[in-house]
């Protein structure tokens, strides 16, 4: 499949033009949460990776995977958080080529089943979870998800 000229495919933009950029814009509000998640977890000394799960069925989650900094000293290698994320509808009065997905936070867990005797840094990442889910801050970056994005620009334009 030959790759399309960009200058003739902006002139010529195909009718789901609107709804194309609403879902990369979408696509890239929940990159740059899960970036601004691992940066601030990183900050307080977790190495923690954030992925978006989601599928046309059930609801989205957010895993939160501690890297084990000694993968080789013990038989663990990542320690798991989840933020649930609930997935409702919304009217769209005049229907625009937007999602009528709408997400909230459903509900965070910081602890799965863990067979091994739980380590300083695992009860530390842990509690960061609870507090940070406690204090709001998960709400926050869920509701940054949903249209219109928050976007702050970093170019000189």
């Amino acid at each position: 499949m030959a790759k399309p000229d960009k200058r003739d495919a902006l002139v010529t933009r195909p009718k789901d033009f609107e709804s194309r950029l609403f879902f990369a814009a979408r696509n890239l509000a929940i990159e740059a949460m899960c970036l601004r998640i691992e940066t601030g977890m990183l900050r307080q000394g977790f190495d923690v990776t954030a992925e978006w799960k989601e599928s046309s069925r059930g609801n989205p989650t957010l895993q939160l995977k501690l890297k084990n900094p000694k993968p080789t000293a013990t038989s663990w290698t990542f320690a798991e958080a989840a933020v649930y994320v609930a997935r409702d509808r919304i009217t769209v009065l005049e229907r625009h080529n937007v999602s009528e997905c709408f997400y909230r936070l459903d509900s965070v867990h910081p602890t799965e089943h863990w067979p091994w005797r739980e380590s300083k840094l695992v009860a530390d990442f842990r509690a960061l979870v609870r507090k940070m889910g406690d204090e709001g801050y998960f709400a926050a970056e869920v509701d940054k998800v949903n249209y219109p994005f928050e976007y702050g620009h970093h170019s000189s334009f």
